[in-house]
């Protein structure tokens, strides 16, 4: 939204024979002023954000609200997708990117102001799946992926970590000077996280390879409501968002991405806690109190015949925003022989030598 502010601009002329000299001129330098976003994840690829980072493909879907001036508070701009922005608005090798700006530019005001702003953010969720609502107070999410309805299309890497943040900014004015601050905004995580790390219990059970972890019973899909526990008028204070899931259904072997596991170490597990962007072994599911996982297979092969294994865990609830961690550890047991004799058997026969 561009607004165009009009200063008066004082002047004081003194006259001297036949000519004019300005002695002091008061210019205000006020241009208008994009609204940028430094976001950071408390957690677009398609898989579970790692880290605090913000993923720079990732695009977010903002609406803002005035809080003050009060004379003008209400809307201040619609839903606007923010994407990550180049450096004189080209991508290349040699250009760093610099901020997250809006794909039609928000400008802050000219003056004192402050401003509440609500964000959701999804990959593969497009822009038409999110809705914010006028009062910024809640936000929906539909999260419907296409192609994501059956156990042959949904998979690991198809998952979107859909994620949300509230945040508040304000002009600063001291003198003649505004300074327009970049907004922070802390993302937090909407769904639950299950993730496995594996390792070999000795030497001799690193001859063990994961062929792949299959979750049974959760919940991925399905329509999201936040809602703000603040009134959106407020001006400071925090702000917490309740996180309401509604399933559509069950899918039942959600494969999680194990080419980090392979062949199992007996010193560290695998994935490592902090690897490669996407390199989890890990599913995200709908959390919610009933929302959780039947059980989970371990699928591997030892001295090239195939096996798998079942564990079924104590988890039928989860919490948004929470991993669950499965640290494995799996161990081969030396066969042991113990060995014994049977008895001679035989039928005594008496001789009698004369």
């Amino acid at each position: 939204m561009k607004k165009l502010f009009l200063f008066s601009v004082a002047a004081l002329a003194f006259c001297a024979c036949s000519s004019d000299e300005v002695v002091s001129e008061n210019k205000p330098t006020y241009e208008p002023k994009e609204i940028s976003f430094s976001p950071l994840n408390k957690v677009n690829t398609r898989a579970a954000v790692q880290g605090t980072t913000f993923p720079i493909s990732n695009t977010m879907e903002v609406r803002a609200y005035q809080t003050l001036p009060t004379a003008g508070a209400g809307d201040y701009f619609e839903k606007t997708t923010f994407s990550y922005q180049y450096l004189n608005g080209a991508v290349d090798a040699t250009n760093n990117p610099s901020y997250w700006g809006g794909n039609t530019p928000r400008y802050w005001p000219l003056g004192a102001a402050s401003l509440n702003f609500f964000a959701v953010s999804g990959a593969g969720v497009t822009a038409s799946d999110i809705t914010i609502a006028d009062a910024l107070a809640s936000a929906a999410v539909s999260y419907k992926t296409t192609g994501n309805t059956s156990a042959s299309t949904y998979s690991s890497t198809t998952q979107s970590d859909i994620m949300y943040a509230f945040g508040r900014q304000s002009v600063g004015v001291s003198g003649n000077t505004l300074t327009f601050p970049a907004v922070d905004m802390v993302f937090k995580h909407a769904l639950a996280l299950i993730k496995f790390q594996v390792k070999a219990g000795n030497a001799a059970s690193e001859a063990i390879t994961i062929t792949s972890i299959v979750v049974n019973g959760a919940k991925y899909t399905g329509s999201l409501s936040l809602t703000n526990n603040a009134p959106v008028t407020a001006t400071s204070g925090d702000v917490t968002t309740t996180v309401s899931w509604t399933p559509d259904g069950v899918v039942d072997n959600v494969t999680v991405n194990n080419s980090a596991i392979g062949a199992l170490d007996d010193t560290d597990f695998k994935p490592a806690d902090g690897g490669a962007e996407g390199s989890w072994a890990c599913a995200m599911i709908v959390p919610g109190t009933g929302n959780g996982i039947s059980n989970f297979v371990i699928n591997y092969t030892l001295n090239g015949k195939a096996y798998s294994y079942t564990y079924n865990p104590s988890l039928a609830n989860t919490v948004a925003g929470t991993v669950y961690t499965y640290k494995i550890t799996m161990t081969l047991h030396e066969i042991q022989i113990s060995p014994t004799v049977t008895e001679w058997t035989g039928t005594p026969s008496d001789v009698a030598i004369p």
